[in-house]
């Protein structure tokens, strides 16, 4: 699995790049993060079930490092010169990679990053997990926002955007797809539980996002939310939104 993973991983920063118009030897100043939800890979879980229950199926030991060995396999694959992370912060993983990734171009440690995220997690246990927090939809239908919506569908995938500074796009002629105008993170703190966001939380990070962009509600033609479809996840968004439309009114 760290090997699926890790395919995807690079497959997806390669077609990143390629679409910025770089190849790989340009990387020396290249840097990726990105997000890793850190459930067991089949791989890891096989590794387990040799270490406690040995058949003689000799699995590799490399496999117990799940989270972070795409980004190892990255890095060395494009040869990033500026390195690789990976970071798990669950739903938020790829905009908290994002963010970070800004912060390396805006630092000057690097001149262009790779974000995203990737997940090949380990069908039984992200199942498992998602059904003991009560957000696997049984139905297996995620519907967000609808009146019968009753959880959310994982699946595996992975996917990258190339970030520069848009001076240095400008100047060399990149194909720009869009500009990052602010970026706003927060934190619930203590609240209901990992799966029951917090309003309060939800508006601190639109209101910063708002006031680093200088923009405001007005100016929003199209709002991509989260979307988990569950009922308490769909319910905060929509209870979120208002207030922050409201206070930037104020």
């Amino acid at each position: 699995m760290w090997i699926r993973a890790s395919q995807r991983t690079c497959h997806a920063a390669r077609e990143a790049l390629r679409d910025a118009g770089y190849a790989e030897n340009d990387a020396t100043r290249f840097g990726a993060v990105f997000g890793n939800l850190s459930f067991p890979s089949a791989s890891m879980a096989a590794f387990a079930q040799e270490v406690h229950l040995p058949d003689g199926d000799l699995v590799d030991a490399r496999n117990r490092f799940m989270s972070g060995l795409p980004a190892l396999m990255l890095e060395r694959a494009l040869g990033l010169g500026a390195g690789a992370m990976a970071l798990d912060a669950a739903c938020a993983s790829s905009l908290y990679a994002i963010k970070l990734a800004c912060d390396r171009l805006h630092d000057g440690d690097a001149d262009l990053m790779l974000a995203g995220a990737v997940n090949c997690a380990d069908d039984l246990f992200i199942h498992q997990g998602f059904t003991a927090l009560n957000a696997l939809s049984p139905t297996g239908q995620s519907r967000p926002f609808h009146p019968e919506a009753n959880g959310l569908v994982p699946a595996e995938g992975c996917g990258f955007v190339a970030l520069r500074r848009l001076d240095d796009a400008v100047r060399d002629g990149d194909t720009i797809h869009g500009i990052i105008r602010g970026v706003g993170l927060s934190n619930d703190g203590r609240g209901r539980g990992m799966l029951a966001p917090a309003v309060d939380g939800q508006v601190r990070a639109l209101q910063t996002a708002f006031d680093v962009a200088g923009l405001t509600p007005s100016d929003i033609s199209l709002l991509e939310c989260h979307a988990t479809g569950t009922r308490v996840g769909a319910s905060t968004e929509l209870e979120s939104i208002p207030r922050v439309s409201a206070y930037c009114s104020a």
